[in-house]
């Protein structure tokens, strides 16, 4: 029996930032583990170089703008970008795909809508064909990594700040000048696509007494030792939760609002409100008043945790069937 090959199209690049990626890795991880044959399409070099080292089949989308006619048992779409047309030609091929976290029109193609969340809201689409949606935290994608990291029973980092691949309101410089003089323990990762900024934000993390990640640094590890995060909306909200460490959220975009209002009603994880309606007096402020209050984990989210294996599996049954119908 030939080993089922599934094709992950995750767009990747200093624009995107690296959380289409790391889920899409999530779920590739998955998929070897029940000896499938993932194949990546990505957008960069970095991606595909670090993707490569990892023994995974990469190809670059400017190069090979056919890989979805290419006969893939399934397919998993995430990006930022309008799906449509992928939706459409793997349609056409009698591919299924997975599109994860996008309510375009024509997800009417799809065989099957993710919308990884820890608090989940279907629209009226979803509403409609809930068969066809797999929403909620069971579903989030988490990589191996982070589902062993230890969670410390006394944890000695008092911020961990990580503002994801490319941070690209520089919410970590920001975050490091409202720090100045704070005299905690600090530790700041800085991600692939912001190693460019490394040289300024040690100037800063040093005013702040903070300890800059050197780079490449496995972060779960470092998650497990913090009693609290600061960071922007995205995966990794779902890694802390997943480790039972609460996050500061300061978000991007006003379009971020609706995700900071179902957090504050919900947790686990509190809002600090938009970057561009937090002065940097009351940044300062409430950064000092969160590390001086106590250090409880936060709640456990139920279902949390195996979405990768979960979605892999979907993958891997979609494609069966439509082999049998094609058949």
């Amino acid at each position: 029996m030939a080993t089922p090959l599934v094709v992950l199209r995750a767009e990747t690049g200093s624009a995107i930032g690296v959380g289409h990626l790391m889920r899409s890795r999530a779920v590739a991880l998955a998929l070897r583990e029940l000896d499938a044959a993932p194949c990546f399409v990505v957008d960069d070099w970095s991606s595909a170089a670090r993707l490569s080292a990892e023994g995974f089949e990469v190809l670059l989308a400017a190069e090979r703008s056919g890989w979805r006619a290419d006969g893939a048992r399934a397919a998993w779409l995430d990006g930022r970008s309008d799906p449509s047309a992928d939706l459409e030609e793997l349609a056409a091929h009698g591919t299924p795909s997975f599109l994860d976290e996008s309510r375009v029109a024509a997800r009417e193609r799809a065989a099957a809508v993710v919308q990884p969340a820890l608090h989940f809201a279907p629209d009226a689409w979803e509403r409609a064909h809930p068969e066809r949606v797999l929403g909620g935290a069971e579903w989030i994608p988490l990589a191996p990594e982070v589902l062993a990291a230890p969670r410390a029973a006394r944890p000695d980092v008092d911020l961990l700040i990580t503002f994801g691949g490319s941070d690209p309101r520089r919410l970590t410089e920001r975050a490091l000048r409202a720090l100045a003089g704070a005299e905690r323990n600090v530790c700041v990762a800085v991600g692939p696509h912001m190693e460019p900024r490394r040289a300024e934000i040690a100037r800063l993390a040093r005013r702040a007494g903070a300890r800059v990640l050197p780079a490449g640094t496995a972060l779960g590890p470092w998650m497990g030792r913090a009693r609290l995060a600061l960071t922007a909306l995205g995966t990794t909200l779902y890694e802390l939760a997943f480790l039972r460490v609460p996050a500061l959220v300061l978000a991007n975009y006003a379009a971020d609002r609706t995700a900071l209002e179902h957090y504050a009603a919900s947790g686990p994880h509190r809002p600090l409100g938009i970057a561009d309606d937090v002065g940097d007096g009351e940044l300062r402020e409430r950064l000092a008043a969160e590390l001086s209050g106590p250090a409880a984990p936060a709640p456990a989210v139920p279902g949390l945790g195996g979405g990768a294996e979960r979605l892999a599996r979907r993958l891997l049954g979609a494609g069966a069937q439509q082999g049998r119908r094609s058949a």
